[in-house]
């Protein structure tokens, strides 16, 4: 007989993925504002990420997309 293949750990990755989906999920509750946060959170944990791992122009282009945010909102 064959045994059943244990499940295999998750990767962070996808830990990672599981974390936002909670966060957002949970926040979808309070409000868009409260979506909002979240995204504004997972955005700069990105950035920080690629930063650390030699991509700093990441935070340009974050830069470039809040300051496009507010040019088009601030009116």
């Amino acid at each position: 007989m064959s045994q059943p293949t244990p499940p295999q750990p998750r990767t962070r990755a996808q830990n990672q993925a599981r974390h936002w989906q909670q966060r957002q999920a949970d926040a979808a509750a309070r409000g868009p504002a409260a979506v909002a946060s979240v995204w504004f959170d997972a955005a700069r944990m990105v950035a920080k990420q690629r930063a650390l791992n030699g991509s700093p122009e990441v935070w340009d282009d974050l830069a470039k997309t809040l300051k496009a945010f507010y040019e088009r909102h601030a009116r």
